[in-house]
């Protein structure tokens, strides 16, 4: 339900649904040989893409537009009699592979079909060549569906690539980011254009030239819409790699960590959900070990009340909500006349949905609350305080060598390192070499391009003499110990007294006066700058890093500038490390000269997490919303994560 949303989201799903419609309508495929009736279709999804795709359109819909199965694309031949194939699948090699092996398969048994293959969110040349070798590229009908920021709630979107962060970190690849500046233009192609610009780190600057260079090329098809987004925050993961090794502490963060939620779901066991006292009456006994995927967003009203809160409070919260949901059901003692009942009825279904969330919720806090009481994730926890607050930091390497011998989660342990060395300018060469040589031989030497992966992103890197962490402890109040959790006026609280760096960016932008605001000073000399420069270059970093062509804009009109336009602000961001600090502002087309924002109370401004943001920087966000009553914020990001998918993905899969 988007009904809440600051701006109309229902334009982007319906964009994608109408997207969809035309691409399906379009696989005809001609009429059955047999009967002449028009010929059947199947669908075959990419695994990854049913989660996004099912919060875009319902199956019911595929239905309707003539797509008779839907099946999950693996190694595995599909044998059904339909006439018309239209695979659905991200731009991978191992999608490719499964493709050929079943158009092939096809083709050796003489089984004739019509084949459509769609990339999502565009194709890339490297498969396309591997269906040219494998002979079959010929007999595919090949486009494009631009699924890229789906709706997950009314703040929330996410373009879910899960390796846009280790291909732009780790390969150079800049492909995702090139999708990410395409997908802000569909944004600014339904809302109009965002006048105002702010960028950290190397790959937003990336971000912001293409913006540039795609404006100027569509330059005469530009929409005359009046800016519904006032402002575009553009944060680099680089720019805060500390935040998503930390353990979330609010409860939607530790559902995440315990359980894991993906594509605003969460799978839990079944008897969490299932009420036992239905299941008796209705003599079906919960079966064991069976999960049930469970929403998250905020059409859940208990949910919503609970989501951000520190975990600590939640559970007095839904006790408080459970007494007074059973105050209402005992109005119904109280209504005499005919009009009372029936009002009382008309409220007894929301009354039912929300008595099963509580139920549902309270078990899963309870799940999470013996998972916080034992003493394991409470030396886990202390470590993480620790070496945020730079205390007791031999007592945290230790608790790390500890977790290698007791053979727990590989994750887990490079979680650890990971902030150990975030946060204290790197690992002592000797200790260094002892972990990664306990590492590889405790959990085998595949992990090796894991470590090798996690010091290009300088996640792991041997120590230093200056330690950037505490520098920027110091300058952006990281670390609060004068706290209310219960009633907090810091988004310290979504970590118990540690500020997630990257949102304190957010809060010194917003200090700053917005970029079109600023008067900007004309270079003498314009430079059409290549959107590729940068990351061609030795990498700099701090807002006072050489920002060389690459940042002016192509078309002489729109340009990005060092830093955020106040003095005090830049001076802190020169030293902050994650790459360079810039402002922009964007002009509107011509027609819309002089006209305001239609947005009518609040502004908004879209936050955009380039490589992944966590659920409890969405929590802080939200609660700067709160704070500051004329400000909203709609939250964008690559991928939904935390430290366990991020490390994750930096795990290379073998096949066995």
């Amino acid at each position: 339900d988007l009904d809440n949303a600051s701006i109309n989201l229902r334009l982007l799903r319906d964009h994608f649904i109408k997207e969809l419609t035309d691409i399906i309508a379009s696989c005809s495929g001609g009429r059955d040989a047999a009967n002449g009736s028009k010929a059947t279709k199947i669908l075959v999804i990419d695994p990854f893409l049913a989660g996004p795709l099912g919060l875009v359109i319902e199956v019911s819909v595929l239905r309707e537009l003539g797509v008779e199965k839907l099946y999950l694309l693996d190694e595995k031949f599909i044998d059904d009699p339909a006439k018309n194939i239209i695979y659905l699948v991200r731009p991978e090699v191992q999608n490719m592979n499964h493709v050929v092996n079943q158009v092939s398969t096809y083709g050796a048994r003489k089984i004739p079909k019509k084949f459509y293959l769609y990339f999502a969110p565009r194709r890339r040349m490297f498969c396309e060549r591997v269906l040219e070798e494998a002979g079959i590229y010929d007999d595919l009908e090949i486009g494009e569906f631009h699924l890229d920021l789906v709706p997950f709630d009314v703040d929330v979107l996410s373009m879910e690539m899960p390796t846009a962060f280790m291909d732009v970190g780790v390969h150079g690849d800049q492909s995702s980011l090139f999708f990410v500046a395409k997908a802000i233009m569909k944004l600014q192609f339904l809302f109009g254009i965002i006048p105002n610009i702010q960028g950290k780190g190397k790959a937003s600057q990336f971000i912001t030239n293409m913006l540039f260079r795609m404006r100027k090329e569509m330059a005469s098809e530009e929409p005359l819409i009046v800016p519904e987004i006032d402002r575009l925050i553009l944060i680099d993961r680089e720019a805060d790699m500390v935040t998503p090794m930390v353990t979330q502490l609010t409860y939607e963060g530790l559902v995440d960590e315990m359980f894991g939620i993906f594509n605003s779901c969460v799978d839990l066991p079944a008897e969490m959900v299932i009420d036992p006292k239905e299941a008796e009456q209705k003599k079906e006994p919960i079966p064991p070990g069976k999960k049930m995927k469970t929403p998250l967003n905020s059409s859940d009203v208990v949910f919503r009340d609970v989501r951000d809160k520190n975990f600590a409070f939640a559970g007095p919260l839904l006790n408080q909500r459970a007494k007074v949901v059973e105050a209402q059901y005992e109005e119904r003692h109280k209504a005499k006349s005919v009009q009372e009942i029936k009002a009382f009825m008309e409220k007894l279904e929301l009354l039912r949905e929300e008595h099963s969330s509580i139920r549902i919720h309270t078990n899963v806090a309870g799940a999470i609350l013996d998972v916080t009481r034992d003493a394991s994730f409470r030396a886990q926890l202390a470590a993480e305080q620790n070496l945020l607050a730079g205390s007791e930091v031999e007592v945290s390497m230790e608790f790390i060598e500890n977790c290698v011998n007791r053979q727990e989660s590989v994750v887990k342990v490079l979680r650890l390192l990971c902030l150990y060395s975030l946060t204290n300018g790197g690992i002592p060469e000797r200790g260094f070499n002892f972990l990664r040589r306990e590492i590889l031989q405790s959990y085998g030497y595949r992990y090796i391009f894991t470590l090798d992966y996690l010091q290009r992103l300088g996640m792991i890197s041997l120590q230093q003499r200056t330690t950037l962490f505490t520098r920027n402890r110091r300058e952006f109040n990281l670390v609060v110990d004068d706290l209310d959790e219960q009633n907090p006026t810091d988004i310290s609280f979504t970590y118990s007294g540690y500020a997630p760096l990257s949102i304190r960016l957010v809060e010194k932008a917003l200090e700053c006066p917005s970029p079109s605001a600023v008067r900007r000073q004309q270079p003498e000399e314009s430079s059409l700058g290549n959107p590729f420069d940068y990351f061609s270059s030795s990498p700099e970093s701090g807002a006072g890093a050489s920002m060389k062509g690459s940042m002016s804009g192509v078309d002489g009109e729109n340009e990005a500038v060092p830093g955020w336009g106040l003095p005090r602000v830049d001076s802190i961001l020169a030293d902050v490390g994650g790459g360079p600090a810039f402002h922009a502002a964007q002009e509107l087309p011509k027609g819309l000269a002089g006209q305001k924002s239609s947005v009518a109370k609040n502004k908004v401004t879209l936050v955009f997490f380039v490589g992944g943001c966590t659920f409890t920087e969405i929590a802080a966000l939200r609660f700067l919303s709160q704070q500051h009553e004329v400000q909203d914020f709609i939250i964008a990001t690559t991928k939904m994560i935390n430290g366990n998918t991020l490390i994750g993905s930096l795990i290379p899969l073998f096949p066995h």
